[in-house]
């Protein structure tokens, strides 16, 4: 199998570029893989590094990839992006046309317009891993002044989902195959009527996986405080974190809630530090090692996000035997619903949240300790081994080309 592959890896990063990573790994003992990652991700500084790890994996990178690591660009404007990506693209035909199958990492309209191009010059197939959850709320107004507040930003990025929702549906008409890292990233794409509803489609199982080795080996001790670690953007809750915890201390007093990851805006980020009580401690980006052992000792990890499909920060969370309180979207219900180390409300329901952290803090460590029972163990077993999630990855694209 010869597979042509849009993704953009990273060894140190989180969700689908970690995804992209660890699977390119595996799948170059089983699979000619050649990839070609978007311009974009070429602009960014640890780009070569990652590359140049993945040739020792048998991944194929062709020389101009390289080249245009000096050369890369990036616009704001989707419109201009999509000519960028596109006319970069345009590069590796022949490539293609000796491959069996088109497949992108990323659901973004910018590679679905690029794999529309590549089918219609060869006639490859083409295969999309759509990673993005809550897909249907971004194309709601009222959700999106409610997680984002009222402001130009707000507006203007609605704005832009609903062009690029289109363009992602205009030029999808020419995929193969759907993939999901879970039911809920598949079924939303055809709620939507993104893609064509009798398109063939599949929820990989596993979809991501932990490296166990890479935590804390022996039980930590629980200090008395609760942990944030994600992107520290509105879609992530970070604003519902701060009401939140406003609730959680009218019925606990010694506790405090620290914040890890990095802004990505300066203006949400001043937002955020007027609003935060003393008892909100914002760490910043913190060394991996120092990240994981502040998640280890935490009592509870409270995770308000409005957007996900898997999320791979709740699975390091109970590799860490750190429960979670977290809104129970369609994804995060489907993955971790049945898990006694996870709590799920209503998305928006900030006292529900507030009690649920709160009766975790309040548990007799014997309570406590039972949330991680036989059914946790087992999934922790099976959510370990990025080699199994690349085994599912390549007997779903050879069943799909033997069809």
């Amino acid at each position: 199998m010869k597979i042509f592959r849009i993704a953009a890896p990273s060894q140190a990063g989180t969700g689908g570029e970690l995804r992209a990573y660890k699977v390119l790994q595996y799948l170059g003992k089983k699979a000619e893989i050649i990839l070609v990652p978007p311009i974009e991700y070429l602009c960014r500084d640890y780009a070569k590094k990652n590359l140049d790890l993945l040739k020792k994996y048998n991944i194929k990178i062709p020389d101009l990839v390289f080249d245009y690591l000096s050369k890369c660009k990036f616009s704001r404007n989707p419109v201009s992006m999509m000519d960028i990506e596109l006319k970069y693209y345009s590069n590796f035909i022949e490539e293609v046309k000796g491959s069996d199958i088109v497949f992108s990492d990323h659901e973004s309209y910018l590679y679905m317009r690029v794999m529309s191009f590549f089918k219609n010059k060869s006639g490859i197939k083409t295969v999309l891993l759509n990673q993005a959850g809550n897909l249907v709320n971004l194309k709601s107004i009222t959700w999106n002044l409610k997680v984002r507040g009222l402001n130009l930003t707000t507006l203007l990025k609605y704005i832009r989902n609903l062009y690029t929702f289109r363009v992602f549906r205009y030029y999808a008409k020419d995929l193969d195959l759907l993939l999901g890292v879970s039911w809920t990233s598949v079924e939303e794409l055809k709620k939507l009527k993104i893609v064509k509803q009798d398109i063939p489609s599949k929820a990989l199982n596993p979809s991501l996986a932990l490296d166990l080795n890479h935590y804390p080996k022996q039980k930590v001790e629980k200090e008395n405080y609760a942990v944030f670690f994600a992107r520290l953007i509105p879609e992530k809750g970070i604003f519902d974190l701060i009401k939140i915890w406003k609730e959680v201390k009218k019925k606990l007093e010694n506790t405090k809630l620290i914040i890890c990851g990095k802004f990505y805006n300066k203006k949400i980020e001043n937002k955020f530090l007027s609003m935060k009580s003393k008892d909100v401690i914002y760490a910043g980006f913190l060394p991996i090692e120092e990240l994981y052992n502040t998640v280890a000792k935490a009592k509870v990890f409270i995770y308000p996000s409005h957007f996900d499909s898997f999320s791979f920060v709740m699975l390091e969370s109970l590799a860490m035997r750190t429960p979670i309180v977290a809104y129970g979207l369609p994804a995060i219900n489907e993955i971790y619903g049945n898990l006694n180390a996870v709590r799920l409300v209503k998305e928006f329901d900030i006292k529900n949240m507030a009690k649920e952290v709160t009766n975790i803090f309040q548990l007799k460590e014997e309570d406590y300790n039972s949330m991680f029972d036989k059914k946790y163990e087992e999934f922790i077993s099976f959510y370990s081994s990025w080699e199994r999630v690349a085994e599912e990855e390549y007997n779903t694209l050879k069943l799909f080309l033997n069809s």
